[in-house]
């Protein structure tokens, strides 16, 4: 999971760091508002690999229920975040309301079940790249 979560950090930077300079280059200055969207929903990418891997975790330890009961969640969550924020900030509340209810279902879910706990531990290692730092560092003495 660490190298995907590396690759989706890589991504979510360069996105950010190159969103605001290219979308009025490439669609012209009336889509610059466009780079707001982009810069948060860029950051979906983080969390959709959790998704991913934690969903096939799931399925291959027959805990069904908990993944209906974590997209659930997200869903209840996204529909109260866009109800709260599309009004007043339109398309880039759509995007936080979507960046919160991935972080919620798929990263603070984990925290919170109990039996997802171990999942929790491996994506917070995997969040903050410990396991390359692990490597960096070489073997441990015994």
């Amino acid at each position: 999971m660490t190298g995907l979560i590396l690759l989706a950090y890589g991504v979510a930077i360069l996105t950010s760091l190159l969103v605001v300079p290219l979308v009025p280059t490439i669609f012209g200055s009336a889509y610059a508002a466009a780079s707001d969207v982009l810069l948060i929903q860029v950051w979906c990418g983080v969390f959709l690999v959790y998704a991913q891997t934690s969903g096939a975790w799931l399925m291959a330890e027959r805990k069904a229920k908990q993944n209906l009961y974590r997209n659930v969640s997200g869903l209840c969550i996204n529909f109260s975040a866009n109800w709260i924020l599309i009004p007043r900030y339109g398309a880039t509340g759509a995007a936080a309301g979507t960046l919160l209810s991935f972080a919620c279902a798929y990263f603070l879910y984990d925290m919170i079940a109990p039996s997802m706990r171990p999942m929790a531990r491996i994506k917070v290692r995997a969040m903050f790249l410990l396991g390359i730092f692990e490597k960096l560092r070489g073997p441990r003495p015994v």
